[in-house]
C-alpha cells in the first residue's frame, strides 16, 4: 500500500472511529453524525478519550447502566452495514469486552463478518472478538471451521484464539510453522 492510500485509509478509519465513539456515548445523534473537526483534532480527541477511560479512577466511575448503553450502541454499530463503523465497534469490543453486556446479535454479527467479509483483517478481528466474548456457540463454530479456513493468517488467528480459550490443546510449538 502506498503512502497516499495508507493516509486516506487512516483518515477514513479515524473519522469513523470518532463518529462511533460520539454515537456510542450519545454526544451526537445519527441525524447529526457529521464530524466537524479536522483529522488532527479527531486524533487528539480519540487519544485523550482513550487515555481517560484507561485510567483506573475514571473507569471505576463508569456505571453499569453506562456500560449497558455502550454495549447496546456497539451492537447497533456492528449491525449498521458501514465497514468503518463496524471496524470501530469490533475494536471497542476487543478492548472493553470484559465490561460489556454482549447479546446474541453481536455474536452472530461477528460470525457473519468472519465468514463473509472480503478483507482478512476484518475477519481476523471478528475471530478475536469471538475469543474475547467466550461464547460457546461462537467458539464451537470457530473450532469446526478452522480446518477448512483457506487464509493462513485467519487460520492461525483462529488457532490462537481457541488455544487461549482452552477450546483446543495448542501442544508444543512447532519450528518453522
Amino acid at each position: 500500500m502506498n503512502a497516499k492510500a495508507y493516509t486516506q485509509t487512516y483518515r477514513y478509519t479515524l473519522s469513523t472511529l470518532t463518529l462511533l465513539l460520539a454515537l456510542t456515548f450519545g454526544t451526537i445523534t445519527p441525524a447529526t453524525a457529521q464530524p466537524s473537526f479536522s483529522d488532527e483534532d479527531l486524533g487528539q480527541i480519540i487519544e485523550e478519550m482513550g487515555q481517560r477511560l484507561n485510567q483506573p479512577e475514571v473507569r471505576a466511575h463508569v456505571t453499569r447502566a453506562q456500560w449497558d448503553t455502550f454495549s447496546e450502541n456497539l451492537e447497533k454499530a456492528l449491525t449498521c452495514g458501514h465497514e468503518g463503523v463496524q471496524q470501530g465497534a469490533l475494536r471497542m469490543i476487543i478492548f472493553y469486552g470484559d465490561n460489556l453486556t454482549i447479546s446474541r446479535t453481536v455474536v452472530h454479527e461477528a460470525v457473519r463478518i468472519y465468514r463473509d467479509h472480503h478483507d482478512d483483517r476484518m475477519r481476523r478481528m471478528a475471530v478475536v472478538v469471538l475469543g474475547k466474548i467466550q461464547d460457546p456457540w461462537g467458539l464451537d463454530m470457530l473450532k469446526r471451521s478452522a480446518r477448512f479456513e483457506k487464509s493462513p493468517g485467519v487460520r492461525h488467528t483462529i488457532q490462537a484464539v481457541l488455544a487461549e480459550s482452552g477450546a483446543i490443546d495448542a501442544g508444543p510449538a512447532k519450528v518453522g510453522s
